[in-house]
């Protein structure tokens, strides 16, 4: 009698071991972005795609608020240069290449200012602006170099005492160094000390003159390094000697990589990120523990987005319109992708939660930071928008309307799509119980929820209304409470049969309305091995 009883626990237990549930729940997503890897090998709290997000401290996923019009434009075709000039502590200016003209604006948004309408410059050419001292500098590689001082507007000469046409400057030790001239796009010609005005003639460096390298970018490092960005190569040079040229030293960082475009790149202090030449990245150029440049890829969770691999990859005919910003403990760098022949997505490195995540709908040409607050030249017309301005709408993009004051209108889609989960044992077939998922209750609208099973393609759950679950009394009993500021349900899988791996996607697409996913559960019955 014993014997059998035993037998016959043993048989009960065994059964209970094959239909008890099984559990995997995600209540993190603090890794943010990693397509590069196989799906069903990543961390649990990462996701194979998270566009339009944000990734909060406590590790949730919210929508990214939009954008919206900084002022109206003066012109309908693509501005090409964005920058800021505080001529004194009290006035500060936001300024524009737009065609031929350079205008500004002040803090509050009002009509732009032609400054330079006796000196029309050269249309269509990308445009960057410096402040050396009390003065504002512009270059655009085929005008001579203007200066402003906030009334004043001085052309510039094609005189060796005056600076040189550039593309790029820094104003660095009391020093203006200027490079990317026409006639010899390897040379960096520096100013007289604190007269960036005036230039001597022998007063140059040329940066290993012969490998048939324009200079794309110059970046001051520290107190006393410049950065030279070549484009398949890069050198340091250090400027702390008393005499310059003599006590000067240039040395190689890199003979195989440099940068792929002029505004690609951000200064974080003690290092420098930057979208690098073939083969395509975003690398670190950080000084060591031993006193040593070295550069080192940053882009492993994305780089499917770099090399070519993934479901939307970089236009690599035109990476050297891309361009990068320093914003809110974000590094952010604006790519174009598939037959975009502009900016048309951005992948963003959040420093707090060390994770990447995307963001499409913006078309950047190029970005400052003005007045704690985010701003792009618009890569499709003549405007300028603030970033996470407006609450969760964008303003629409494509050719120029009647008018561009205009209530942001154009719905921002916040998406994120799962690793594949396999509860750990990918060889047995599951059966799906149900899903569970927690929103933040932010609004009476919904999100969309979608599964893919074995990578069959993307099938709709169901959707969930993001209000509040909380019930509003009088209220028919039974009840269920739940804490105030959470929308939960419950979705039954049963329907979709047996699988291997599963994966979940969440959408919300809508104007002025937030998103906050806090957490998935996904229940199933694991069966044993079986021959296929």
């Amino acid at each position: 009698m014993k014997k059998f009883l035993l037998i016959f626990l043993l048989l009960v237990n065994s059964a209970f071991a094959e239909d008890a549930l099984q559990k995997v729940r995600i209540d993190l997503f603090e890794g943010g972005q990693n397509s590069h890897d196989l799906s069903h090998i990543i961390d649990a709290k990462q996701g194979t795609l998270s566009t339009n997000t944000v990734i909060d401290r406590k590790g949730q996923l919210s929508k990214r608020r939009g954008q919206e019009l900084f002022e109206s434009d003066l012109s309908n075709t693509a501005w090409t240069g964005l920058g800021i000039f505080t001529p004194d502590p009290n006035t500060h200016y936001i300024l524009a290449a737009s065609g031929t003209s350079i205008i500004r604006s002040d803090t509050t948004p009002a009509s732009w200012t032609t400054v330079n309408s006796s000196n029309p410059l050269t249309a269509g050419k990308d445009t960057e602006f410096l402040q050396a001292n009390n003065l504002l500098f512009i270059l655009n590689g085929t005008n001579n170099t203007a200066a402003y001082d906030g009334s004043v507007w001085d052309p510039g000469s094609s005189s060796t005492a005056s600076p040189p046409i550039s593309v790029t400057a820094v104003w660095l030790r009391n020093y203006l160094f200027c490079a990317g001239n026409p006639t010899n796009p390897d040379w960096i010609y520096f100013s007289n000390n604190l007269a960036p005005r005036t230039f001597t003639s022998t007063d140059l460096l040329k940066i290993n003159t012969g490998d048939g390298q324009r200079i794309m970018r110059l970046e001051s490092f520290k107190l006393n390094e410049l950065i030279v960005y070549k484009q398949s190569s890069i050198f340091v040079v250090d400027i702390s000697g008393a005499t310059p040229l003599v006590d000067w030293t240039v040395q190689p960082i890199s003979r195989s990589i440099g940068l792929a475009s002029t505004r690609a790149i951000i200064d974080l202090g003690n290092d420098q990120w930057f979208i690098s030449s073939e083969p395509f990245a975003i690398r670190s150029l950080v000084r060591t523990a031993f006193d040593k440049l070295m550069i080192d890829m940053v882009s492993q969770s994305i780089q499917d987005i770099f090399d070519g691999t993934g479901a939307r990859t970089i236009n690599k005919t035109v990476i050297n319109k891309s361009c990068a910003v320093f914003f809110d403990n974000k590094a952010l760098f604006a790519v174009p992708t598939g037959t975009s022949t502009i900016n048309d997505y951005v992948v963003v490195y959040d420093f707090i939660a060390k994770a990447w995540y995307t963001i499409d709908g913006w078309y950047p040409a190029a970005w400052k930071v003005f007045n704690d607050r985010l701003y792009y030249v618009d890569a499709t017309d003549g405007r300028v928008l603030q970033c996470f301005g407006s609450y969760f709408s964008d303003t629409a993009s494509g050719p120029k309307v009647t008018s561009y004051q205009e209530t942001p209108s154009t719905p921002v889609t916040f998406e994120y799509r799962s690793k594949n989960i396999d509860f750990d044992v990918p060889e047995n077939f599951k059966f799906p119980d149900a899903l569970d998922i927690e929103f933040g209750s932010t609004g009476g609208y919904n999100a969309t929820v979608y599964l893919e099973i074995d990578d069959r393609g993307w099938q709709t759950v169901g959707t969930i209304s993001l209000a509040s679950t909380v019930p509003t009394l009088p209220v028919d009993l039974p009840i269920v409470l739940s804490s105030d500021g959470v929308a939960r349900k419950t979705f039954q899988l049963q329907k979709f049969g047996e699988f291997k791996k599963i994966k979940i996607r969440v959408v919300q697409n809508g104007v002025e309305q937030e998103c906050r996913l806090r957490s998935y559960t996904i229940f199933a019955k694991i069966r044993p091995w079986r021959r296929e």
